[in-house]
């Protein structure tokens, strides 16, 4: 996991909260997986409660193993 490299061409999970600046889709590239928000997305990547973390790293478990 890495913080401040949203341009860099890694895979990576989104996090967007309600009332932040700038648009959803501004986030969204080739390489985000998934968005972890705390608000209802309708978005074409896998959507996660930010503020359940269990179920993000849930997620990331499986993405390693399964690579989807």
């Amino acid at each position: 996991m890495v913080e401040g490299f949203k341009d860099e061409p890694v895979p990576k999970i989104a996090l967007w909260r309600r009332g932040v600046k700038g648009e959803v889709a501004d986030l969204l590239d080739e390489y985000v997986i998934a968005m972890a928000s705390d608000e209802k997305l309708t978005i074409d990547r896998p959507l996660l409660d930010i503020n359940h973390p269990l179920s993000v790293a849930d997620f990331i478990e499986n993405w390693l193993r399964t690579g989807q």
